[in-house]
């Protein structure tokens, strides 16, 4: 829901006529709420109390224990893929089962892989978004090519919410940011 929103919000600030986009917001709105299934809206508002949902609370046990792993092995990190066998043991209050995951792609990447690792993943994302920068800057004026502005900002909103749903997911090994990236 978050990263659906960023990219809801990143296309609304690109868009030219915004009025008419706040009419069709304000006019769809309720019915919206009657449409969505309730076990959607019940968890959308899971968001403002996340200190009862056990899922939330899991989460940031297991950020918990990502942020002693980064610590402990900063360099080369626990080993690809051990996140969940590990987790037990630098913090008890995760829950230990064999699913575990760190639900976010950045703490769990540099657990496993370490702070060098993150880094060059890091770097993919920013030198994403730079070449998508300048892509835009180099068409910008050409009447023949104009058509790629548009495909730079849907792939920044793509990134974008991409971005965001990697902090409650675990995607560092999902290949939809690399095709993003290429």
């Amino acid at each position: 829901f978050l990263g659906m929103g960023m990219v809801l919000f990143l296309i609304f600030l690109r868009m030219r006529s915004k009025s008419l986009v706040l009419l069709l917001i304000l006019f769809m709105l309720p019915f919206l709420i009657f449409i969505l299934p309730y076990s959607y809206t019940d968890r959308i508002q899971t968001i403002n109390d996340y200190e009862e949902d056990a899922s939330a609370m899991g989460r940031l046990e297991a950020w918990k224990a990502g942020f002693k792993m980064i610590c402990a092995y900063p360099l080369t990190g626990i080993g690809l893929d051990n996140f969940r066998y590990l987790a037990g043991g630098y913090n008890p209050e995760a829950i230990h089962s064999k699913g575990l995951v760190a639900h976010n792609a950045y703490i769990e990447l540099a657990a496993e892989a370490g702070l060098i690792a993150f880094f060059f993943y890091a770097l993919l994302i920013i030198t994403s978004f730079r070449d998508l920068y300048k892509l835009r800057k180099k068409f910008i004026s050409d009447k023949e090519n104009y058509w790629v502005i548009p495909i730079t900002y849907l792939l920044e909103c793509s990134l974008s919410g991409y971005l965001v749903c990697s902090m409650f997911i675990s995607t560092e090994t999902f290949e939809g940011l690399y095709f993003l990236s290429a």
